[in-house]
């Protein structure tokens, strides 16, 4: 570990300083360690040193002074991790082991080697996190080191390894780090580095692996010990051993492996595989972490281009907890496009522990109880997903936690039935799910074309406004739909309708948010009109924008709905919740729970706690439905459907209680001699113009052409210039007197515009509010809208998806207060003028400090172009 690592108590280093930055606390020694690269790396190696192998904290020490050669006293060099042979003495000439770690950046150096000559150490480990090395020093040739794939469990010898029972294997502790490392390695050397191919592979192991652990012979054929290792010959031995178990996997798994298909990863690889998983169990690991390991083998291009964004775990914990599939009441679920299987796998441990805890209290063998969750899985549990490899990965994860693989399908959701395969046609049908939880793909770049596909769907069809501004559905089959909103359809119709007192299937679904509230998509205004007229919305969670990085920015809801009869039920409340919190930043860096002064917050277990906030959503909602109240954060609120309805807008940020706190406070601070206006009844217009072909030309023959960046900065800093000739020229010039609002990107900042404004060309994105100067003053209107109490209403008003946009619509209907004397509105305005004439003059000193340079230095430039 580099030198920059210290511990608390260092004569540099105070708590105060820890407070600061942040710490970790060690979870060999409990001493408390700054939070770097490196040491997020040493933390995992020793989790995995005493939860894998079995080596105790009390044998083992960080940051141990190694004296050799000249290197003594305070000069000795520190290992980071040394394991002693016992627990009874902690001295160089008893260390076992010695680990060294580096930051992921790093790579491979001696000094780990070179620690380790100075001690009569048998094995050293050097890890950067994304890949590990270990290494063994034969007793006869203490100088000479040989590389090894793992070392001994405490207790064993190096010839133990490769020769486990299946009762010695354990619960894998980070499966994710062990797979990064196969992954890393297999990339770099295997003889297939080909994503999805490698991934196929490295299914096929799993499937070998599983099927192994499931045979009752008590000794491990997945496995290869040290000797075999360091040959060809070995190795060729223990790849021969896995194409065995392969053959006798392909007989069982004959929905899944055809049977001509073979392993054709190089015996190399294969052997370095089973180095690496042959002392874990998997049937024994907890299913969550064999789900996030299997998505390092997920296809990159999976998660982006094609729109498949895989869930973060909480959402999907959050999901299965709310939409809640009971065990005891034998419900069908599905996944219709379920990726890597998460929702299922998550749905699943639900049931099972239903089932748990129902027959808990019987005399029913425990063989009996797995066989009546084993049927359980096989018969109401399914997952469709078009793409071979995540079916297929799918299928593995299913196998590995409850034999569920049968129900899986790879085939097109979307697709009319007919045309699905006939094994699918006969198990999945429309109309028989009680419960359904998805995250589609989305995208415009993978939009829905065929006509076969497209004339199935209501949302398939072309869509019209009548003279009311309604939504009409005609019968005309649409070019193109996105697939998410054909997959909302699709995933209600395969819910069961409501019959007699029993209520209809409910669904948990992932959405681009733009579906639930934009105002200008028809299509998205046409989903909304849909879903309130074929199902009861139960909930709705706004996720954190961050929720799909580093992937996709795409801002996210979860909809909960039940399928109702298609009689729109006109009054009940709607469970809404905003999520702040998922536990990682934009660049998918994890987030940890923190005090107010910046400390981190430690479980009992002295690890930090990820900033996660979906698991008390989940809980604001089982309260909501048992007609509790929850705790007022903000958090978790309700909406009446009438609301919702008038608004047209299912998002739960649009109702945020501060926005409407922020409002009633407005609307209550109105003294006596005020009233309340909307912007339309004071304004004579509120719009932007449409976008048109500009023609960018030098500046002496153009008008200066303003971007939404542009009217927000001090300086206007990069100004192009339209021709003159430039075609509706005149819808894009502003006037002095009217308030600029951007309306899409950075959304909502307000500017007033002076003089300089004055035949100004504005971009499109943004609003122009002209003031109808009968009615209000236009700098007191500026002021009004532009004082921070609005800020909460601004921000709720936000549409979109990807970029945040507000409409003129929106602007219109904002209330504000005006007072009955015009002489109350103008001393405001004046103030304001008064500021914008400062600010001008402002910027004119700046502008004739910038000529100045530019005649010294001839920097000043400019350029014709055009842009669509």
């Amino acid at each position: 570990m580099t030198k920059q690592s210290k511990l608390i108590g260092s004569e540099t280093e105070t708590l105060e300083d820890v407070s600061r930055t942040g710490y970790i606390k060690d979870f060999i020694t409990g001493r408390l360690l700054k939070h770097t690269k490196e040491e997020v790396v040493r933390q995992s190696i020793e989790h995995i040193l005493v939860e894998n192998y079995g080596y105790s904290k009390e044998q083992m020490d960080i940051e141990f002074k190694i004296q050799r050669g000249s290197r003594k006293g305070k000069h000795a060099e520190k290992a980071d991790i040394v394991v002693f042979n016992d627990e009874k003495i902690k001295d160089q000439m008893n260390i076992y082991l010695v680990a060294e770690v580096e930051a992921p950046e790093k790579e491979f150096d001696n000094q780990v080697i070179s620690y380790v000559t100075a001690t009569p150490a048998s094995f050293c480990i050097w890890s950067n996190g994304k890949k590990t090395l270990f290494f063994h020093r034969p007793l006869k040739q203490p100088t000479t080191f040989e590389e090894i794939q793992q070392i001994p469990r405490k207790g064993e010898t190096i010839n133990d390894i490769g020769r486990y029972l299946k009762s010695q294997l354990k619960p894998a502790t980070n499966l994710k780090l062990i797979f990064e490392n196969i992954h890393n390695q297999l990339y770099g050397s295997a003889n297939i580095r080909r994503p999805e191919k490698l991934g196929a592979e490295m299914t096929k192991l799993l499937f070998c692996k599983i099927w192994d652990e499931k045979n009752p012979d008590p000794k491990c054929q997945f496995r290869g010990t040290v000797d075999e290792m360091m040959t060809n010959n070995g190795k060729d031995a223990i790849a021969n051993r896995i194409k065995g178990l392969f053959e006798e996997v392909k007989n069982e798994y004959g929905d899944v492996f055809g049977e001509t298909e073979e392993i054709m990863l190089d015996n190399h690889s294969i052997a370095f595989i089973v180095s690496k998983l042959q002392q874990v169990s998997l049937l024994r690991t907890d299913t969550d972490t064999v789900g996030k390991a299997f998505e390092v083998f997920v296809p990159e291009e999976l998660k982006g281009t094609k729109g498949e964004f895989f869930t973060p775990r909480p959402v999907v914990r959050m999901a299965v907890d709310m939409i809640n599939p009971d065990g005891t009441k034998k419900e069908k679920v599905i996944d219709p496009a379920c990726g890597s299987g998460g929702f299922l796998i998550i749905a699943m441990e639900k049931v099972r522990t239903d089932l748990d805890h129902k027959y808990q209290q019987s005399h029913l063998p425990t063989k009996e109880i797995e066989r009546i969750k084993g049927d359980y899985v096989r018969n109401y549990f399914y997952g469709i997903d078009v793409e071979p490899d995540l079916a297929r990965i799918s299928k593995a994860y299913m196998a590995i936690v409850g034999d569920g693989r049968s129900g899986i399908f790879c085939d097109d959701a979307l697709a009319p039935p007919g045309n699905w395969a006939e094994i699918m046609q006969n198990k999945i049908k429309f109309d028989e799910f009680d419960v359904l939880m998805t995250n589609p793909p989305f995208g415009t770049k993978i939009a829905i074309t065929r006509n076969d596909i497209l004339e199935q769907y209501d949302l398939g069809k072309e869509f019209t406004e009548n003279v009311n501004g309604e939504i009409v559905f005609t019968k005309r089959t649409r070019k193109l739909q996105v697939p998410d909103i054909l997959f909302l359809e699709r995933c209600v119709k395969f819910l069961r309708p409501p019959k007699n007192s029993k209520r209809g299937g409910r669904m948990a679904i992932v959405l681009p948010r733009g579906i639930l509230n934009n105002p200008d998509k028809i299509e998205d205004r046409a989903a909304r009109k849909w879903l309130l007229e074929h199902t009861r919305i139960l909930a709705v969670v706004d996720l954190p924008a961050d929720t799909f990085q580093p992937y996709t920015g795409t801002k996210t809801s979860v909809l909960f709905v039940e399928r109702t009869n298609g009689k729109p039920q006109e009054d009940y409340d709607v469970f809404m919740a905003i999520s702040r919190k998922i536990g990682h930043d934009k660049r998918g860096n994890p987030i940890y729970k923190r005090d107010t002064d910046g400390t981190p917050i430690l479980d009992a277990n002295g690890d930090m706690i990820t900033d996660i906030d979906t698991y008390e959503i989940a809980e604001d909602y089982k309260r909501f439905l048992n007609g509790l109240d929850f705790e007022d954060t903000g958090r978790s609120f309700t909406v009446n459907i009438k609301d919702i309805i008038k608004a047209d807008r299912l998002d739960a940020s649009y109702f945020s209680p501060v926005a409407r706190t922020a409002m009633q406070r407005i609307i209550s601070s109105v003294p006596h001699g005020w009233h309340l206006e909307t912007v339309k009844n004071v304004t004579k217009r509120v719009f932007y113009p449409k976008r048109f072909k500009r023609i960018y030309v030098a500046k002496t023959h153009g008008v200066p052409f303003l971007s939404g960046a542009n009217i927000t900065r001090f300086t206007r800093v990069g100004v192009k210039y339209l021709s003159r000739k430039t075609k509706n020229i005149d819808e894009y010039l502003v006037k002095q007197g009217w308030i600029l609002v951007t309306r899409s990107g950075t959304s909502g900042i307000l500017v007033y515009a002076d003089a300089s404004f004055n035949d100004v060309a504005v971009s499109e994105h943004v609003i122009r509010i002209v003031p109808d100067e009968s009615k209000i003053d236009g700098g007191y209107l500026f002021a009004v809208l532009n004082n921070p109490a609005y800020e909460p209403i601004f921000k709720s008003a936000i549409t979109g998806s990807m970029v945040d946009e507000i409409t003129p619509a929106f602007i219109e209907s904002i209330q504000i207060p005006v007072p009955n004397d015009r002489t109350i509105q103008e001393n405001i305005g004046k103030k304001v003028s008064e500021a914008e004439t400062k600010r001008v003059e402002s910027i004119q000193l700046f502008n004739a400090a910038q000529d100045q340079l530019n005649s010294i230095l001839k920097l000043n430039c400019s350029a014709a172009q055009t842009e669509e």
